[in-house]
């Protein structure tokens, strides 16, 4: 039925052996012959998961070496254009997350590594995608990014890249909570009511 990418569902280890949930965050799943389109957006796909025949593979021409974090992702995408994505709902992995790991270590490698790559793709899709899918895929990546480094403390950064997924009307509730939450009034409101709830303890 040319499956060129077939993965599943798993599930993440926290680090005290804590199962936290769906490993992509229950990102909506897509398959067929369009899940290109999904994969542009977010990713539903884990590494350890994945089924690819060699073929596809030779296709693509492998991971693109170039890119130290987002090579998986840039190749799912690579291989959901050339046929269709299939998914098993049944969780058959468990991943067990380290804190030092690279993914997860900085999430501005994103803004250097993987945001690129996504508007690399957009740009060779022109002639597939209308101006308006290409800038929700766009607003979409760079919520979830925002929101990210809003929460690791790069508050500059992570809110700019928000706001310019706001322009764009994707998602405006979440994102709005996200910037209250992680600006610096509410960051110092959060402290002084934590000092306050420690001296009346």
């Amino acid at each position: 039925d040319n499956y060129t990418l077939i993965s599943s569902a798993s599930n993440e280890i926290a680090p005290d052996g804590t199962d936290v949930g769906d490993t992509c965050g229950n990102v909506p799943i897509t398959t067929g012959h369009e899940a290109w389109r999904a994969l542009l957006g977010d990713t539903f796909v884990h590494t350890s998961t994945v089924l690819v025949t060699r073929s596809a593979t030779q296709q693509i021409g492998g991971f693109d070496t170039g890119l130290k974090i987002g090579e998986d992702q840039d190749a799912w995408i690579k291989l959901a254009l050339l046929g269709r994505v299939g998914y098993v709902y049944e969780s058959l992995a468990r991943i067990h997350v380290r804190s030092g790991s690279l993914s997860r270590t900085d999430s501005s490698q994103e803004l250097i590594y993987t945001l690129p790559m996504i508007r690399r793709h957009l740009a060779r899709l022109d002639g597939r995608l209308s101006q308006r899918e290409k800038d929700l895929i766009m607003a979409r990546r760079m919520a979830r990014l925002g929101r990210a480094m809003c929460g690791e403390g790069d508050y500059r950064r992570g809110s700019g890249l928000i706001l310019s997924s706001l322009r764009h009307g994707y998602d405006p509730w979440p994102s709005l909570v996200c910037l209250f939450w992680a600006s610096p009034p509410a960051r110092s409101l959060k402290g002084w009511m934590k000092e306050s709830i420690g001296r009346n303890v």
